[in-house]
């Protein structure tokens, strides 16, 4: 089940959207220079509400995207969390397992490709950084807050992503995109501008 922090990300693309297609343009042909856009771009299950895609098209040519999304900065009390003490030692202690916490930040690059004046589709690669903690709590109150405490997950470090979508053109100004990351796996959904790319004639 969706938390309403986790909705909210959606609900705000769907309100944009909605204003977007009452107000949108007959959309124009892509300038033969192509065009350059951004959106704002999140992994909504993953928490990475923070997204920026930087891209360009080209009619009848390959182009190319760069590609930034950021969790949250889990900032923990520093009496609640130990970075000293292990899973192992946490459970050899008997401790009480109480929950998991993981943020992501992901940098992607790659590919674009129109077809046609309003549909776009790309392609790339990258990598994930993950950030994991444990939350135990000691029945004797020693650690942490009232007993409660953090240490350091199983999930930490760096591994490959792949992401794959497409950005429909709504107007001559707008865009929305749709697509998808492997790792952490999860639908992207973002909204942005567009602009003419700049001509050297």
């Amino acid at each position: 089940m969706m938390t309403a922090t986790r909705l909210f990300p959606l609900a705000l693309l769907l309100c944009l959207t909605a204003a977007t297609a009452a107000t949108a343009a007959p959309v124009g042909n892509l300038p033969d220079s192509g065009i350059l856009g951004g959106t704002w771009v999140t992994n909504i299950p993953a928490d990475q509400y923070l997204g920026l895609t930087i891209y360009r098209v080209i009619p009848r040519k390959v182009g190319w995207f760069i590609e930034g999304k950021f969790g949250r900065q889990m900032t923990y009390e520093s009496s609640n969390y130990y970075e000293n003490i292990s899973i192992g030692q946490s459970e050899d202690w008997g401790d009480q397992f109480l929950k998991s916490d993981e943020s992501y930040d992901t940098f992607n690059a790659g590919v674009t490709y129109a077809y046609g004046k309003q549909f776009f589709v790309y392609l790339g690669a990258g990598i994930s950084e993950t950030d994991s903690y444990r939350q135990y709590h000691d029945e004797f109150g020693i650690l942490g807050d009232g007993g409660n405490y953090w240490i350091d997950g199983i999930e930490n470090g760096t591994a490959t992503n792949t992401v794959f979508g497409a950005m429909f053109r709504t107007s001559d100004t707008f865009v929305i995109q749709i697509g998808y990351d492997s790792r952490p796996a999860g639908l992207n959904l973002g909204i942005g501008l567009v602009t003419s790319w700049p001509s050297p004639y």
